[in-house]
């Protein structure tokens, strides 16, 4: 037997926090998820650095700046820097990473909690 020794009225409001929570919860996941990606893409625009703080570089034993021959080739005729790697060129990258807040929810929809 499980006893509850608390009023009935506390009882009723974080019955009503958690519907609440479960209604508002692909907007909760979508916020933090647009707060992770800006911050993912300042650290690697801004500074260059991998996810553990590392300075993200090719591997190439002749590299031009931190990309290897090729790309730095390429960054430089292009004017872009080749000092760190922040994974941008023509923009296309970051934008198609971009949230789709339809997609998210069309992605939530299509999946089904189990019920206990």
């Amino acid at each position: 037997m499980i006893t509850i020794d608390a009023p009935v009225q506390e009882i009723a409001q974080a019955a009503n926090i958690i519907k609440q929570v479960e209604q508002d919860i692909g907007e909760i996941i979508f916020e933090g998820a647009k707060v992770a990606a800006e911050a993912i893409k300042e650290r690697v625009q801004r500074y260059g650095q991998a996810t553990n703080g590392s300075e993200l570089m090719t591997p190439s034993q002749n590299p031009i700046g931190r990309y290897g021959q090729r790309h730095g080739k390429a960054r430089e005729e292009a004017g872009l820097q080749v000092q760190k790697v922040d994974l941008y060129f023509e923009g296309q990258m970051w934008e198609r990473g971009k949230l789709n807040k339809t997609e998210m929810n069309q992605q939530q929809d299509s999946q089904t909690i189990p019920q206990e």
